[in-house]
């Protein structure tokens, strides 16, 4: 035989083989005769058009329980009433038990026996209750060879059925799949305070001051930190663009429904976590979670304030924040005041002493415009200096027309710091001190109160030295 020949029949046997398992897969099951045409057996849970599902029982490896609620019609767990549901999958799940098609039986005398089919004691069933006080009970049990169907028996029936491969997954859902992913989305704009937790750093952000012009609120770059880096304000470009805004993004993968955290704390890590957000809006808290240790399958355990039970998010979005770097959450110049409004500043140190005047000078204002383009390097735990002779002193006085009092580009000034005029203008005044912190940084504290924030020697040297 050739090599062209051996080649044919080679190629012959291989179709052969192909054919015989393309036929072996339309075999639904060896021995099993499957009907397929038009018969008297009605469809399963056939019901009127006004009939309604209102409690299924899937009774799988999950054991779960779902009712309608009689006021509000969404589904909920039975037994965790508390748990919010994605209704279109409870739905989804209820409507395919309505008016579940057979799209083919297996006659009694075809079945030796249910365990074949895994319909045996051990099968999922699933029992719902309707509105015209009926109840009926399916069970499911092995996918078909070709994919296409699950084996399925009403209970009373001696018949063995095929039903859709989609609604015969559905019974083997668990708590999970109709688990509501979403959390509540706070209205940015509208927040009155914000709290977070990172890594053992406790932040808190309330609006700054009234503007005292009528009808006129503080705005929302205006949010002023109480707690690390106290008095300083929160810089919205950074903040809310990379922490708050991203929590949009924040999604439940899971619930664990018989989590005990006191108990288990070494497990969840939610009893002193690393990471917590709380937003604060005009009606009340609008988002508020703790997220405690990682999970085997890169997700984090999580809380939601109010609520029993722990959850379960990607690590994604929760790495992200817990890696920020805190520091730019802060506005970084040194001083708190825009050019156009310092009168003169006083630039103080052990052998200098400069005054400049911004607003009639060109070269004094270029020499104020490198004091305020100078930023701090980082914020560090409050630290009282007072009693530590000062490197530098910057005094700042200066004044604003009332209605221009909050304009879009004013910087914070701190109530007490400032006084209103007769003739409507605001006379300020307002005190820097950079105390040496250690050997590369100084410390800066504003009105003497305690130091919140460091900066390189060498750059406040460098910057206040060269002002002639």
């Amino acid at each position: 035989m050739d090599r062209r020949t051996k080649k044919l029949v080679m190629m012959a046997i291989t179709l052969v083989v192909l054919i015989g398992v393309y036929i072996a897969t339309l075999d639904i099951r060896p021995d099993a005769v499957v009907f397929v045409e038009e018969t008297e057996l009605p469809l399963l849970f056939e019901r009127d058009g006004d009939v309604r599902v209102v409690a299924l029982h899937i009774d799988n490896e999950y054991d779960i329980r779902l009712e309608r609620d009689n006021e509000s019609s969404e589904w909920r767990f039975a037994d965790h009433s508390v748990i919010r549901l994605d209704q279109i999958s409870v739905l989804t799940l209820a409507f395919s038990m309505l008016n579940l098609p057979s799209h083919g039986y297996i006659a009694p005398a075809d079945i030796v026996s249910l365990d074949v089919f895994g319909l045996g004691e051990s099968t999922v069933g699933v029992t719902a209750d309707y509105t015209d006080g009926t109840r009926e009970r399916l069970y499911v049990g092995n996918m078909t060879p070709d994919g296409r169907f699950y084996y399925a028996r009403v209970d009373g029936s001696d018949y063995v059925h095929l039903i859709d491969v989609r609604a015969g997954r559905r019974m083997f859902q668990g708590h999970n799949d109709f688990l509501d992913s979403s959390l509540p989305r706070p209205i940015l704009t509208s927040l009155v305070k914000i709290e977070f937790l990172i890594g053992g750093d406790r932040f808190e952000f309330i609006p700054g001051p009234p503007t005292a012009v009528e009808n006129f609120g503080w705005m929302r770059d205006e949010f002023i930190s109480h707690g690390v880096g106290a008095g300083k304000r929160l810089d919205m470009s950074f903040g809310f663009h990379s922490v708050f805004q991203p929590l949009e993004g924040l999604r439940l993968a899971g619930v664990v429904l018989d989590a005990d955290i006191e108990q288990d704390d070494e497990r969840f890590g939610l009893m002193q976590p690393q990471l917590m957000m709380r937003l604060v809006d005009s009606e009340g808290v609008a988002l508020h979670f703790y997220a405690g240790n990682e999970t085997e399958g890169r997700l984090r355990y999580f809380m939601l304030e109010g609520d029993p039970f722990v959850y379960t998010v990607a690590t994604g979005l929760l790495d992200r924040l817990e890696t920020v770097d805190r520091t730019r959450l802060f506005q970084r110049r040194i001083t708190d005041v825009i050019i156009a409004q310092a009168n003169t500043v006083r630039i103080r140190s052990m052998d200098r002493d400069v005054t400049i005047h911004p607003n009639s000078n060109d070269e004094h204002q270029r020499a104020y415009r490198r004091i305020f383009d100078t930023t701090w390097d980082s914020y560090i735990d409050p630290v009282d200096l007072s009693s530590t002779p000062a490197a530098w002193t910057l005094d700042i006085d200066g004044h604003i027309l009332e209605e221009n009092i909050f304009p879009r580009q004013l910087e914070y000034i701190t109530e007490g710091n400032f006084i209103v005029q007769p003739d409507g203008s605001i006379r300020y005044s307002l005190t820097y001190t950079f105390h040496v912190l250690d050997d590369l940084f100084y410390a800066i504290s504003r009105d003497g109160a305690p130091a919140v924030t460091a900066i390189s020697r060498n750059t406040l040297d460098r910057v206040l030295g060269s002002i002639e």
